[in-house]
Parts: structure tokens; C-alpha cells; sequence
């Protein structure tokens, strides 16, 4: 995570066991420690819960935030963001459109940290990792 200069200040993870297993491993990889929120809404959510969750209980001074969750709802919440035609015909895009892998990680720029303004296709893919790929 060091490499891939991740620095959230706030963690939005499920109560789930695996999802705090993910994140023991995660926190493992970051040099300082976020605020962390175990959120139960996070477990089974659809896409628009999780971005309900993102609008209002991002925190003006949380330049980055993690979610940590399950399918479908964190590609849902992705798919909602992305601005597909900037990524049209990329390897993340297509990845993106067929469900990421359990323990995927896609990293969204927003351009903005009114968390409360997220709309439709206003995010862009800044990374994209396929656990299946790392050695």
C-alpha cells in the first residue's frame, strides 16, 4: 500500500470477520494509522447506501477515505462514480465492468473533497489492483 502512496485519513470498513481481517492486513501497509469506523449499513449494501454512506459521513477534512466491503455494492458505488469515457477500452474498465475480484482494490480521484457533492461519473481510475496479478 506504501507503493501505491495510499494515505487515508478516515476507513469506512464492514463489521464483517473477513472485512477486518482485510483490514489488519492493509493497516500492516500504511505508514500512520486513519480514524477507523466500523459501519454495520456497509454489510450487504447496494451501491447507493454505500454512496448515501460516502455523502454524509465523509468528513470535510478527509482528503482520503477507504471503503472496505463486499460485492456488488462497492462495484455498484464504483461504476456509479467512474467516468467510463475516460476509461474507455482500459484494462480497470473493463475490469471494473465485470465485478472486481474479492480483495480488489480500485482507487478513485475525485478532483474534490466535498464528499456531500458526489455525483454520477464524477471520479476518475487512479489505480486498479487484481490480488491475481500481485506476486
Amino acid at each position: 500500500m506504501r507503493q501505491r502512496l495510499l494515505a487515508p485519513d478516515l476507513v469506512f470498513c464492514s463489521p464483517a470477520r473477513r472485512t477486518k481481517m482485510t483490514w489488519e492486513a492493509v493497516r500492516q501497509g500504511l505508514a500512520s494509522i486513519p480514524r477507523i469506523e466500523y459501519r454495520d449499513e456497509i454489510y450487504e449494501a447496494d451501491g447507493s447506501v454505500l454512496l448515501e454512506l460516502l455523502r454524509h459521513n465523509g468528513r470535510p477534512d478527509s482528503r482520503e477515505i477507504l471503503m472496505i466491503g463486499h460485492n456488488p455494492g462497492l462495484t455498484e458505488l464504483a461504476l456509479f462514480l467512474v467516468n467510463r469515457q475516460s476509461h474507455a477500452n482500459q484494462p480497470s474498465d473493463v475490469a471494473l465492468a465485470t465485478r472486481f475480484p474479492t480483495a480488489g482494490f480500485v482507487m478513485l480521484g475525485l478532483g474534490h473533497q466535498d464528499w456531500q457533492a458526489l455525483t454520477p461519473q464524477s471520479a476518475r481510475i487512479l489505480d486498479f489492483v487484481n490480488p491475481k496479478n500481485l506476486v
